[in-house]
């Protein structure tokens, strides 16, 4: 229902209304009849968060309380009004709905009113535009070139913070050591490429970006619980013995691995993890030979108790279920424990044959899993 609007004065000449909105951010008032300019009675209509979430966190900037104002009479796409307690941002309701139309995005709305692809220009804005909207409008009228419908298709593609993003990504990378060569060979692969092409180019950045973060985890000394997070957003660096890694780790009731994964072979596999500070070979040889520190031997025994009890799920039917249909046959484990960054050749000699001594599980430290990241990647110095 709608009523007589009676909050902080407002200083429009036109009454107005208000009423509850849906997946509004901030409180709505409107000059005109509801039904009559949207089109029907419901309490919402596309955009409408995007816009008011908007309002409300440019308000938080001022200082002020937000307040959407709807308005079938303004003589501008965008205007504001600010009081001593309320940021009011002025809205234009039929050019908006004219701008989401088909999508629930304001991005189009906000360059459309800013830029008007290069038709608009800051000295045909007038007093009415705030200083602030007039240096904005000058600044896309030189800058844009005639771009601005390009723009307006990306922000509205992605939306303003993933863009925003993108922008702030582009700069940063200006800052560092990217050559000019390697600028215009980005360019080039944005502006010619598929959009399969660029798709995997965004796949490589993202997964540089979680190189980054693992060699952060491990100069931090962090923990197996701090890893897993980093493991489930990037099962490709386990290569290519897990397609996927299955949402429930539970193997029965008693055991619970870190990840159950489907292997190449559509079967179900184990990857456990053990933190990066424990040792892996005790610290005297024996007759010359390295041999398993306790630490890494417990974490053996676990991994191959869970194989066992994962095994033993082979005819579950609630199993099968809570795998989404993955079966379990002789499942192998996989093990990260430990670090490899101070070993010796013998020290990697002695791994492999710890490794030949097992059927069914591999041993492997997390500096290797960053190796194996690194090559992936194509940047393994």
């Amino acid at each position: 229902m709608q009523a007589p609007y009676s909050g902080p004065t407002i200083p429009w000449k036109h009454p107005l209304l208000t009423r509850r909105m849906v997946g509004s951010s901030c409180d709505v008032v409107f000059d005109f009849d509801w039904k009559a300019v949207v089109g029907h009675n419901q309490p919402k209509f596309f955009g409408l968060h995007d816009l008011s979430l908007a309002v409300a966190e440019f308000a938080k900037t001022c200082g002020k309380s937000p307040l959407l104002l709807l308005s079938d009479k303004a003589d501008v796409a965008f205007d504001e009004l600010i009081t001593d307690s309320t940021y009011v941002a002025v809205v234009n309701i039929k050019d908006f709905l004219a701008c989401t139309t088909g999508h629930d995005r304001s991005a189009l709305f906000f360059l459309s009113a800013i830029s008007k692809h290069g038709s608009i220009s800051a000295a045909s804005a007038g007093t009415a535009t705030p200083i602030r909207i007039q240096q904005l409008l000058k600044a896309l009228e030189i800058g844009l070139d005639g771009k601005g419908d390009a723009l307006i298709e990306v922000v509205n593609k992605g939306g303003s913070k993933l863009t925003l993003a993108l922008l702030d990504a582009a700069v940063k990378g200006l800052e560092k050591t990217a050559s000019r060569e390697h600028l215009e060979a980005l360019t080039k692969i944005f502006s010619t490429s598929t959009a399969g092409v660029i798709a995997d180019a965004a796949t490589a950045a993202k997964r540089r970006v979680a190189v980054e973060e693992f060699e952060r985890l491990l100069s931090d000394n962090a923990n197996e619980h701090k890893f897993q997070p980093w493991f489930k957003d990037n099962a490709w660096v386990l290569g290519s013995d897990c397609v996927r890694i299955l949402d429930d780790r539970r193997i029965d009731v008693r055991n619970i691995a870190d990840f159950l994964v489907e292997a190449y072979d559509c079967r179900a596999d184990i990857v456990e993890l053990k933190r990066p500070g424990l040792a892996f070979w005790q610290a005297e040889k024996d007759h010359d030979n390295y041999l398993p520190h306790s630490d890494l031997v417990a974490s053996i025994v676990q991994a191959q108790n869970y194989q066992f009890a994962l095994e033993g799920e082979i005819d579950s039917v609630k199993t099968r279920e809570r795998l989404k249909g993955v079966p379990i046959a002789k499942p192998c484990s996989l093990l990260i424990h430990g670090r490899s960054n101070n070993w010796i050749d013998e020290q990697f000699e002695a791994q492999r044959l710890l490794n030949a001594g097992f059927t069914s599980l591999n041993v492997i430290t997390y500096d290797q899993v960053l190796r194996r990241a690194k090559i992936i990647m194509g940047c393994n110095s």
